[in-house]
Formats: C-alpha cells, structure tokens, sequence
C-alpha cells in the first residue's frame, strides 16, 4: 500500500469516526426539542427556552482556525454552532434550596488541571475545592481575596455570597484556571442543545438573564401567569441587545 493509500484510508476512517460521533449528539438535539415543557408547581410559574450564540459580523460562526492576528494566536475562538456553558437566571427568586458546586485539581497528561473549567451556583450554595493530586497546590481567588494551600487529598470550602464571576487561579501552575458564576437568582446550566428549565417561579414581572464566559450577557423581561408556562429563546452576542417576552408557549 503506497502512502497516498494509506492517506486515504485514514481520511476515510476519519469521516467515518466523525459521522458516527455526530449521530448520538443530533439525537439528543432532536430529543431535547421534542420533550414538552416544564410543569409549575401548583400556584408557580415555569419559564424555558433555547439559548442561540450570534456571531457578530465578520466572525466565524465555528472555531475553526484560528484570529489572523499573531498576537491572538494563543486566544480561543467562540464556537457559535454549540452554546457551551451558558447559566440562565431569574434575578431576585432565590432558589428553593442552595446550589453548590465542585472543583478538582487533577493532574493530567500535560499537568495538573482545574475540573470543571466552568461552574455555577446560587448565592446561597458552597463552593467546594479538592486537591485530587499527589501534589500540594496553592489557589487563588481574587474576587474573594483569598489565597490558600491545598495538600493532596484536602478539601477547602469557600462562601461566595456576592452574585458575580469569580476566577479561580492554580498559582504554582501558569495557565491553570476556572470560572466560577453565582448566579443573582434561581438559574438552569443550558443542555447541549441549548435548552434550559425553570420550573419554581413566582408569577410577575421578572428580568431573565442569560451568562456566557466569553459573551456579554443577555437580558429578558418576562411576565409570568400563574400556574402558566413561557417559552423564552434568547440570543447571546455582541450585538444583541434587551428583548421582551410574551406569555405564549
């Protein structure tokens, strides 16, 4: 077999491994747009929708390549065909039970590392950080003002009671970091497809915020019925601005 063979056959592996893979993400694509909305807890309110990233003109609407300009060469572009982690809210309803969130230092093929590189919980949930690696590590974060060890093995809790993002830094490892966002609100991480739910909200006007890591964040003002449901898709980008909603499904 001569190599331009061999480049083929590869070629043709590839697609193939790329369709199969494909396959389970279109079913759960299509899954998610079929199943019926939320229920409200009786007396409640219940809000849900799809999130859609918007290029802004002139950019990739995938993450192919890279910027032409060098001096971006390391920044990541934003994939605008997925949603990513995107955290969707309704500022002032507490949640009915605080959220919290977990990071983990472990230590990889190229290094130690920060799981999940994003997070999100309520101002009334606990952030937790375990150091799953065989070596100490100190961690840094700011917005909190506050710097630590951890030994290999040991837990820390931190309390974030201020809506907000906080960065979380590994400072003995340059490059190291996770974004954590507390929500302002009772809040949904989107799906895959981009599809969030919010089933415990008081009937009223609230505003509905949607909170991407690269992305200016989007708002929403929605008016809830009681024991209604609203559908609400929202467009993040840099040139979407505020919107309105209305009570139909």
């Amino acid at each position: 077999m001569t190599n331009r063979d061999r480049c083929l056959q590869e070629s043709r592996r590839r697609r193939r491994a790329a369709t199969r893979s494909l396959i389970p993400a279109l079913l759960a694509g299509l899954l998610a747009c079929a199943a019926p909305p939320p229920a409200p807890v009786p007396g409640r309110s219940a809000a849900w929708g799809f999130i859609t990233l918007v290029p802004h003109q002139g950019a990739p609407r995938t993450a192919s390549g890279g910027y032409g300009d060098r001096r971006m060469r390391d920044v990541e572009l934003v994939d605008y065909s997925r949603p990513g982690f995107v955290v969707v809210y309704v500022e002032g309803v507490d949640s009915a039970e605080g959220s919290d969130a977990l990071l983990t230092i472990r230590d990889g093929a190229i290094g130690p590392r920060l799981e999940p590189t994003h997070a999100a919980l309520s101002a009334t949930g606990t952030l937790t950080l375990h150091n799953d690696d065989e070596r100490p590590h100190l961690v840094s974060c700011p917005a909190a003002d506050t710097v630590f060890s951890l030994a290999p093995g040991e837990t820390r809790k931190i309390e974030l009671t201020r809506s907000g993002e906080y960065p979380l830094f590994l400072i003995d490892v340059p490059g190291v970091s996770s974004l954590v966002f507390v929500a302002p609100g009772t809040y949904s991480v989107v799906s895959a497809s981009g599809r969030f739910e919010l089933a415990d909200l008081p009937p009223g006007r609230h505003r509905l915020g949607a909170w991407h890591p690269r992305l200016p964040s989007a708002f929403r003002w929605i008016d809830l019925d009681a024991d209604g449901v609203l559908r609400v898709d929202v467009e993040v980008g840099v040139d979407v601005g505020p919107k309105g909603a209305s009570n139909a499904l």
